[in-house]
C-alpha cells in the first residue's frame, strides 16, 4: 500500500504521445537540463539509466513531449531547479499546445484503507512548506467538488509538526474514521474534483516539495482511555505469517537462475558488465540475508522494498538501506 502511495505522488497523472517542437513565439525559457528515457525525465546519476543511452535536452521539451519525473531519482524533489521550473511552468507548456484536446486523466488504482483509522507521514523540504499547504487547499477543493468523497473529508485531518525533523518539516494526515471502500488515492482525488490542468497544478505543488517518500499506516483501536468507554478486550491481531529464514529473500541457488537471467537481459552484449551485475546482484542478496529485520516495521520495510523491486536484489538492498536510515531519523 505504502509503495502506492510512493507512486501516486511522484507521476504525473498525464501522458502525451510525441515532442512538440517548441515554437519560436513560446515565452517558455527551456529550463534545467534533464535525461530522458522510458517516458520520465530523470538525473543523470539515476540507477534507472544504467545500460542504456538517455536523450538530453531541456526540461521544457521533456514536458512538451509528455515525460513525467522517474519515481526513483525523484528529480522534482532532489533537484529544486528542477522541481521549481515543472511546478510553474508544467500548465503553461499545456496549453502552449496550441488548443489540443487534453487526453483523458489515468484512472490510477484504488487506496483504501483496511482498518477503521489511518496515518500518513511526509517530510516537506524546509522553505517549501506554503507550496505543500498550497496543495492541501486544492486537495480540500477536490474533495467539496464531489458529493460522494464529502464524508472522506470530514475525518481527514492535515497536521504540521511544530519541531523540525533532521531540518525539514513533518507533515501527517490523520484519516479517523477512514470511510470503509473508499478510494483515498491522491491523483484519483484530483483528477475527479478538479479540472486536468489544476489536478497537474496541484500534484506538482506536492512532488516539488517532498524531502521523502509518504509513509502510510492502517491504524487499529487498542484501548480508549476515557473512564467511561468501555474497556476493550486485548487484540488478536497478528502480522502475517513469516518464514523462518529471511521473509521474501531466496537462498543463493534459488536466486542464482534469476541472478544470471536478469544480468543476461540487462547486458545481452557485454559479458564483462554481465558478470559485474552478477557480482553486484550476488553481494546484495547476502547482505539481505544477513540483515535482521524482526521488528513490525522492519518487516514492513522488507515487504515494501520485496515488492518494488521484486527482480533486483542490488535495488532492494538499497531501498532497505534508506527506509531504515528514514525510519531511525523519525525515531
Amino acid at each position: 500500500m505504502m509503495r502506492h502511495l510512493v507512486v501516486l505522488l511522484l507521476l504525473l497523472p498525464w501522458t502525451s504521445a510525441g515532442a512538440t517542437a517548441q515554437t519560436p513565439s513560446s515565452t517558455i525559457p527551456p529550463g534545467p537540463t534533464v535525461s530522458v528515457y522510458g517516458g520520465q525525465y530523470h538525473l543523470a546519476t539515476c540507477p534507472r539509466l544504467a545500460g542504456h543511452t538517455p536523450q538530453t535536452m531541456p526540461l521544457a521539451d521533456a514536458l512538451r513531449a509528455g515525460a513525467g519525473p522517474c519515481e526513483v531519482c525523484r528529480p522534482n524533489v532532489v533537484d529544486q531547479a528542477i522541481g521549481a521550473f515543472a511546478a510553474e511552468y508544467v500548465v503553461a507548456i499545456a496549453r502552449e499546445k496550441g488548443g489540443q484536446a487534453e487526453p483523458p486523466p489515468e484512472i490510477e488504482p484504488p487506496l483504501t484503507f483496511r482498518e477503521q483509522a489511518g496515518l500518513i507521514m511526509v517530510r516537506v523540504r524546509r522553505g517549501a512548506e506554503a507550496s505543500f499547504e498550497q496543495g492541501l487547499g486544492d486537495l480540500k477543493v477536490a474533495l467539496a467538488n464531489v458529493p460522494s468523497r464529502r464524508s472522506q473529508a470530514q475525518g481527514w485531518m492535515a497536521y504540521r509538526a511544530v519541531e523540525p525533523m533532521a531540518g525539514d518539516t513533518l507533515y501527517m494526515f490523520l484519516f479517523d474514521p477512514a470511510v470503509p471502500g473508499a478510494d483515498y488515492n491522491l491523483i484519483n482525488v484530483l483528477n475527479e474534483g478538479l479540472r486536468q490542468n489544476e489536478a497537474v497544478l496541484a500534484l506538482q505543488r506536492f512532488t516539488g516539495s517532498l524531502a521523502s517518500s509518504m509513509n502510510l499506516l492502517n491504524l487499529q483501536l487498542v484501548q480508549q482511555m476515557d473512564l467511561a468507554a468501555p474497556t476493550l478486550p486485548p487484540s488478536t491481531t497478528t502480522l502475517p505469517p513469516v518464514a523462518q529464514r529471511s521473509i521474501g529473500i531466496p537462498t543463493l541457488g534459488e536466486a542464482t537462475p534469476r541472478i544470471r537471467s536478469k544480468c543476461a537481459a540487462d547486458w545481452p552484449d557485454d559479458f564483462r558488465m554481465r558478470a559485474y551485475c552478477q557480482e553486484q546482484q550476488t553481494t546484495a542478496l547476502q547482505k539481505l540475508q544477513t540483515r535482521s529485520m524482526t521488528t513490525t516495521d522492519q518487516l514492513i520495510i522488507r515487504r515494501k522494498c520485496l515488492t518494488d523491486w521484486p527482480d533486483d536484489f542490488k535495488m532492494e538492498d538499497y531501498c532497505e538501506e534508506q527506509q531504515l536510515k528514514a525510519l531511525a531519523s523519525i525515531r
